[in-house]
């Protein structure tokens, strides 16, 4: 089954409300998922949409047919019984409350109250099963798969981008919205526990709220600052949790009506849910007549957040949490960042969003390094990612895989060697030295 087919099936069986139950994550810094460490050029990634970052490989073992960044959250989850509203009116995304009309409020009427399953994200976002508390591994009505891995557990064995940030700098982080509930936001930091990155917790982030700087965002269609343009941004720090931390309203506004756009082709014909920052900043972004993704949104929205300076160096995760309005879903996507006493400034140290040529991946003379050493890959034509898993993990060497599933003209940007061709169906094999 083509990536796109695969993604398209993972959509449309999220209308459960009539309405799609679906993505949206952070790109920069450089996320978990990011094996290419593509940030915030986007134009590498499939579709040149951010949702797609770490589509190229399959894993498996997670629970999902592609580790696709957008697979990862927390699915039918609301703020706590009993609690009332505390969203000022004028941080509201929907003009009509309350959407979904199923008993409880959706997460973005007060904002960080609602149950998270894990505060980096769950695999296909249920993972307590569909109905709850059933034990097998299926497709949920109403959106995901059920018995997914949480993404800090999954990833705290793997390779993943690492980002410094120095103590009180200022720096870009970044989101991109496969589809578009409205809601709001936060950035969230926490110290990597003794027990190692899969330890941390949603109590340890909330701890840690990061204060957004400035009041404007800009929206980034790839990573050269001097293109990206600035809207302004509506924070709020009334009736959150933490209380007295600031969220930051979703910016771009979804169609009218209570679909936000889903049913037609994002040109939002009967208008928005507010006005639109920018000319062709609004609609839902997946659509049910985009058979082919290519009327996604193109874009990410940047925000500016401050390190406290008051956090010892080390090293850390961050985690970006949107409270949905529309739908009862909670999308986390987490950042390994490692902070250092010295003076950085914006996205400088071990991560870039620009080229994607730093953090882990460097390359000197047109040959790619990982960690200081030299990378090498291997290309093998095989009909599954199994059977790449498999090629693998029977070599020592072996440190990752990349499948790319019945697509042509995809290459990892870090395997140098010439002569191997781009062909669908590709399973590579990385190598933490050079092969002879």
């Amino acid at each position: 089954m083509s990536l796109s087919t695969t993604l398209r099936l993972s959509i449309l069986l999220s209308v459960g409300i009539a309405l799609v139950s679906c993505h949206g994550n952070m790109v920069y810094p450089p996320v978990f998922q990011d094996f290419q460490n593509i940030g915030l050029n986007l134009g590498r990634a499939y579709k040149r949409h951010g949702g797609f970052i770490g589509c190229g490989r399959n894993d498996p073992s997670n629970g999902v047919d592609v580790s696709c960044v957008l697979q990862w959250y927390s699915n039918f989850t609301r703020v706590p019984a009993g609690q009332a509203m505390t969203l000022p009116e004028n941080m509201r995304a929907f003009n009509i409350r309350q959407v979904d009309r199923r008993p409880g409020l959706n997460p973005w009427y007060a904002p960080g109250t609602a149950h998270v399953f894990t505060p980096c994200g769950a695999a296909g976002g249920n993972p307590e099963g569909c109905p709850r508390g059933h034990p097998g591994k299926n497709n949920c009505p109403g959106g995901g798969h059920s018995m997914g891995p949480s993404a800090e557990q999954y990833y705290s064995k793997r390779t993943v981008p690492v980002t410094s940030w120095a103590r009180g700098s200022v720096q870009n982080v970044a989101f991109t919205l496969s589809a578009n509930h409205g809601g709001g936001y936060q950035y969230r930091i926490c110290k990597v526990p003794i027990s190692g990155r899969g330890g941390v917790t949603e109590e340890c982030f909330q701890k840690t709220p990061l204060e957004f700087h400035g009041s404007n965002h800009r929206i980034a269609y790839n990573a050269d600052e001097s293109s990206w343009k600035s809207i302004p941004a509506r924070d709020t720090n009334v009736g959150t949790k933490p209380a007295g931390s600031t969220w930051r309203r979703n910016p771009i506004p979804a169609c009218n009506g209570g679909a936000g756009g889903f049913f037609s082709d994002n040109s939002c014909p009967s208008g928005t849910q507010f006005p639109a920052p920018l000319p062709g900043l609004h609609g839902f972004s997946f659509t049910q007549s985009d058979v082919h993704f290519d009327k996604v949104f193109k874009f990410a929205v940047v925000d500016q957040v401050k390190v406290p300076e008051n956090i010892e160096p080390g090293e850390y995760v961050l985690s970006w949490r949107w409270d949905n309005e529309q739908t009862p879903q909670i999308w986390n996507t987490c950042s390994a960042i490692k902070v250092t006493e010295s003076e950085g400034g914006d996205g400088e140290g071990d991560s870039s969003g620009g080229d994607g040529e730093a953090c882990a991946f460097k390359r000197e003379n047109n040959i790619a390094y990982y960690n200081g050493d030299l990378l090498d890959g291997r290309k093998n034509l095989v009909d599954s990612a199994d059977i790449c898993e498999k090629q693998c993990s029977s070599r020592a060497d072996c440190i990752g895989f990349s499948y790319v599933p019945n697509t042509s003209r995809v290459i990892p940007r870090w395997v140098h060697n010439p002569e191997m061709g781009e062909f669908s169906r590709s399973c590579w094999l990385i190598f933490s030295k050079l092969l002879a």
